[in-house]
């Protein structure tokens, strides 16, 4: 099984962030929400949806850093975080998120998720989250099989990855033509997670595409900087007519959507 992306590329990405600087919502005033980036509020929403009244004692989150995900989940669900990370800038990050959010910091655990550390963790947590994570590797579906041996029985998966198909695809390669390297666009797909289920026995709670078009998800090359900082000032507006608009009203589509959500039961 191949990593897509090297430990290197996430020790160099968490150099780069301040804990100061995440985009997290309980940072932002009321107001200032409305014109930030919303993503991480689409996730939450639905697993809250979807978990309500569960017993939910210990959740975990692979690739957690920085941290403050699953600390806003942990407090929602009246749960004990945990977090694995591979990225020593990151383990060192969503350590301090934890110590700041009042979590034990000793619950972020510094391995790759593949080394034999994580096998004493086996039918451990009732709640298992990647975010972004199993794109990236070339046999996503033995990656997802990992997230399912620590999770124990009656157990809830919940896997986003971005949506990188349709007109997302043509964003993401006009800003960046390197933008794709790296993913593995096979798990874009609502079969790929259709189909894991039913080999695997799962219950699907939710399975669909997730939020309106989100430029926020796409990293341009220098020489296109300037035209992504213009467009993202008008994103904005995206932002607060998403976040204002009635709830019935539904925009979800393979065609533009930034995220692709699974939440399945054991």
């Amino acid at each position: 099984m191949k990593n897509l992306l090297s430990k290197q590329f996430w020790d160099e990405k968490y150099n780069k962030d301040k804990i100061d600087d995440q985009i997290y919502i309980s940072k932002f005033s009321k107001f200032s929400r409305l014109l930030s980036p919303y993503i991480n509020e689409i996730v939450l929403k639905i697993i809250y949806e979807n978990l309500k009244g569960e017993q939910i004692k210990k959740i975990v989150e692979i690739g957690s850093a920085p941290g403050y995900f699953i600390c806003e989940l942990a407090k929602e669900l009246k749960s004990i975080p945990f977090g694995i990370e591979i990225s020593s800038t990151g383990y060192e990050m969503n350590k301090k998120v934890f110590q700041m959010k009042g979590y034990d910091e000793r619950n972020v655990i510094f391995a790759d998720f593949f080394s034999q550390m994580i096998d004493r963790y086996e039918n451990f947590f009732d709640l298992v989250v990647s975010r972004g994570f199993i794109e990236h590797f070339d046999d996503p579906e033995q990656v997802l099989k990992r997230h399912l041996k620590i999770l124990n029985k009656d157990g809830y998966l919940v896997v986003t990855v971005p949506n990188k198909t349709g007109f997302n695809k043509m964003v993401a390669s006009f800003f960046n033509e390197k933008s794709l390297e790296g993913h593995n666009l096979e798990t874009m797909k609502l079969s790929f997670f259709k189909n894991f289920a039913k080999k695997n026995h799962l219950k699907i709670c939710f399975l669909g595409y997730a939020g309106i078009f989100d430029l926020y998800q796409f990293n341009p090359s220098k020489k296109k900087r300037k035209i992504f900082d213009l467009l993202m000032k008008i994103q904005k507006i995206l932002y607060i007519f998403y976040r204002l608009k009635p709830y019935s009203l539904n925009f979800d589509s393979k065609f533009f959507s930034p995220l692709v959500v699974f939440i399945a039961r054991k």
